[in-house]
């Protein structure tokens, strides 16, 4: 029998909240509802500065009995830990960086196999043999989330690679932008088109950076743009500057998977016209849109 495939994403890791404070702590700091955050529904999420930039993102899972786990890349969910700790004196709440969790993304056809039922469309988290499964952004995978000591079955039905590259791009093609190390601080959820992809809930109430981000949703004439492009330029990096025809700055790279002969981009921009091409400053590359 063909095992299904399995790829370990060893970037991510958890940040636990846990205590009667929790919920309160984390409503009043991060962008997503969390009276949504529940075993059945799990959320994707941002903290942002007092001047409405983006620190970091993670997805939101509730706890096994109490609380909740912010997911997300290493470096950053440190700075999260770093950020919050001046509101903790204030919550019944224990804030702890847990490593005991192996992080895989699977597909969700192998899932089916797996599982023998496809993930519900009422719900984005499952749990089958002790392992958390979530569907997020009609992602083609589906992360999955274990124990590391944990004896389940999981392990042994899959064909395990170490190679990200295929969930990256997938994120990618889902334009789930999530804050790295190099992007914090530096952006606006819209920006990074958190209120497309529901990083953002404008129904509830006040979190950091809050009237700033709702000024710019309400208010703005012309909200940034998001879109894909490609380049044959395979050193491309994020933060890089996007021009027009006429060299005039209209946004910047904010997600790029490069590949043996192409970079592929997430290009946020400020401009009305995305069909035309645009060049990245300071070389002589070219980006062409994906429609």
């Amino acid at each position: 029998m063909t095992k299904i495939k399995l790829i370990e994403l060893n970037y991510l890791t958890t940040l636990r909240f846990s205590g009667e404070g929790a919920l309160e702590l984390l409503q009043g700091q991060l962008t997503c509802d969390m009276e949504k955050v529940s075993e059945q529904n799990s959320c994707l999420g941002a903290l942002c500065n007092i001047k409405g930039r983006v620190i970091s993102s993670f997805l939101v899972t509730s706890g096994k009995k109490s609380g909740f786990n912010l997911i997300g890349p290493k470096e950053t969910i440190i700075k999260t830990h770093e950020t919050l700790k001046k509101y903790l004196p204030f919550y019944k709440v224990k804030v702890e960086q847990d490593s005991s969790y192996n992080f895989y993304a699977i597909e969700k056809k192998g899932f089916k196999k797996f599982c023998g039922i496809a993930m519900p469309d009422y719900k984005n988290t499952l749990v089958y043999d002790n392992v958390r499964f979530i569907s997020y952004l009609k992602k083609e995978f589906l992360l999955a989330i274990k124990q590391a000591k944990d004896k389940s079955k999981f392990l042994k039905d899959f064909k395990t690679q170490n190679s990200i590259y295929e969930w990256f791009l997938d994120e990618l093609y889902a334009l789930n932008i999530e804050v790295t190390e190099e992007l914090s601080g530096l952006y606006t959820p819209h920006e990074l088109s958190y209120d497309k992809t529901s990083r953002v809930d404008f129904n509830k109430g006040c979190y950091t950076g809050q009237e700033i981000v709702a000024r710019m949703h309400y208010r703005a004439k012309n909200l940034p743009k998001i879109m894909l492009a490609e380049c044959n330029n395979i050193d491309l990096r994020v933060n890089m500057t996007i021009c027009d025809k006429k060299d005039k700055k209209v946004g910047n790279i904010v997600k790029i998977v490069n590949k043996s002969d192409k970079s592929i981009c997430v290009l946020s921009l400020k401009t009305k016209e995305l069909t035309q091409e645009f060049q990245v400053k300071g070389t002589s590359s070219t980006l062409i849109p994906i429609q």
